[in-house]
């Protein structure tokens, strides 16, 4: 799971360096409780059907 190291406004920097990337998980929650949920249970929870955005992207050299 990758933690934000500047956030703004509708977008928010993650720091990757040093890590290798095939495959990008983005969840977007409209509930605090469901993404907080997810945050302690990671990629198998429950919650993440719930999700108002789920996409799984390939990352590319």
């Amino acid at each position: 799971m990758l933690h934000p190291d500047a956030e703004m406004a509708g977008r928010a920097g993650f720091a990757v360096q040093g890590k290798e990337i095939k495959t990008l998980h983005v969840f977007i929650f409209d509930n605090f409780d469901d993404w907080t949920q997810m945050s302690q249970e990671g990629m198998n929870s429950s919650v993440a059907d719930r999700a108002i955005i789920a996409k799984e992207i390939p990352v590319r050299k």
